[in-house]
């Protein structure tokens, strides 16, 4: 909470927890904290569900992080 870099949120649940009103609230009131949030992505979960909720790739994960840093630095 002190410190002053760039802060990403990459949500990763099932799409009844991604989709839900309290999640998405809390996604809302951290982006008007100035957060940087990553929407999930389609497809097959961890869990072995499909739907809205996977973690966006690592790649696509490290190109935002590097977007960030240079916009900070």
């Amino acid at each position: 909470l002190s410190c002053c870099c760039p802060k990403l949120l990459v949500p990763a649940m099932n799409e009844k927890m991604y989709l839900s009103r309290q999640t998405q609230d809390n996604i809302k009131a951290l982006k008007g904290k100035g957060v940087c949030v990553m929407a999930a992505e389609k497809g097959e979960m961890a869990c072995g569900d499909e739907g809205c909720g996977r973690m966006s790739d690592p790649k696509k994960i490290i190109r935002k992080i590097k977007i960030l840093m240079r916009s900070h630095g």
